[in-house]
């Protein structure tokens, strides 16, 4: 016995197969970082969701997205100030995909010039208009190791604290990780210790040794700062 669909059920496949082309945002992986100080802000991306659309007979199947090449980095930037990181291949991207075409807006637009851009071509939310974005999210076999909950981070992924940098909100920035002294700090209990030393007035055993008490004294100092 074979089911003739409705009016309704056909209606609901045709929008589910159109919305099946229209993209908004999914992580995706770098395949190919492009080479040169200006080709390093475009990749090519794998796509890491798959989307679902209807075959040949109508059904609905998971497929994979085709990769995407040349997709421009959204680089954190504003007021003549860039934040850039080395992409590589295998490193994980956000993309976000615009409304129309950014193939013209890519080419022709200029800083100032106050005036939108005629795109071109008609679709929307296409792979075509994809952006990267470097910032996640993470999938949580690699999550990161040393996000804080005060302070600010910079740090190496997957690297120990000693190769980080923490801003505190109390304004202190500290290399090494949230235990580390503060340079300032460090610098200034440094300069205390040295001006504490005693300058030996002549060579050999008749000149006047270092102030052994100041050092002691010193080094408890930077042990209780670190604490």
């Amino acid at each position: 016995m074979s089911v003739t669909p409705s009016d309704l059920d056909i209606q609901r496949a045709a929008i589910q197969a159109e919305l099946s082309d229209v993209h908004t945002a999914m992580p995706a992986e770098v395949l190919r970082v492009h080479a040169g100080e200006h080709g390093r802000q475009f990749v090519d991306v794998q796509p890491s969701l798959q989307r679902r659309a209807p075959n040949e007979d109508g059904v609905m199947v998971d497929e994979t997205l085709p990769v995407v090449p040349m997709v421009p980095v959204g680089y954190m930037q504003g007021g003549g100030f860039f934040i850039s990181v080395p992409l590589a291949a295998g490193d994980f991207v956000l993309l976000v995909f615009a409304e129309r075409s950014l193939d013209q807006w890519l080419q022709t637009a200029r800083k100032g010039s106050q005036r939108a851009i005629t795109p071109g071509d008609m679709g929307t939310h296409t792979l075509e208009g994809a952006v990267a974005l470097p910032s996640g999210p993470a999938p949580r076999t690699a999550l990161l190791e040393g996000v804080h909950a005060q302070n600010l981070v910079i740090g190496v992924t997957g690297a120990t604290a000693a190769k980080q940098i923490h801003i505190t909100p109390a304004g202190a920035v500290l290399i090494g990780g949230d235990l580390a002294l503060e340079p300032m700090v460090l610098g200034t209990a440094l300069k205390t210790f040295l001006s504490a030393l005693t300058v030996p007035t002549a060579m050999g055993p008749s000149g006047t040794p270092i102030n052994a008490p100041n050092l002691t004294t010193i080094l408890s100092s930077l042990h209780k700062l670190k604490e």
